[in-house]
């Protein structure tokens, strides 16, 4: 995760001035669909078996987890 996707952002959360630990970068995962709202009439498909696979019909929707 070093912030390069659009899908991944980070926020760093708040710490007090009196706070012994230091302030950690937090990152999470925007869903595709935030980054297209309006859905075209014409747009590709997955194949079913793949579709089943991948939890979505279409592939611009599509956001693989990165690995653990």
């Amino acid at each position: 995760m070093d912030g390069t996707s659009p899908e991944w952002r980070s926020y760093v959360n708040y710490r007090s001035p009196f706070d012994p630990c230091s302030a950690r970068v937090k990152w999470y995962d925007v869903p595709p669909e935030v980054m297209h709202p309006v859905q075209k009439s014409a747009r590709k498909q997955f194949a079913p078996q793949e579709a089943l696979r991948k939890g979505t019909l279409w592939p611009e929707y599509d956001s693989p987890y990165p690995p653990v």
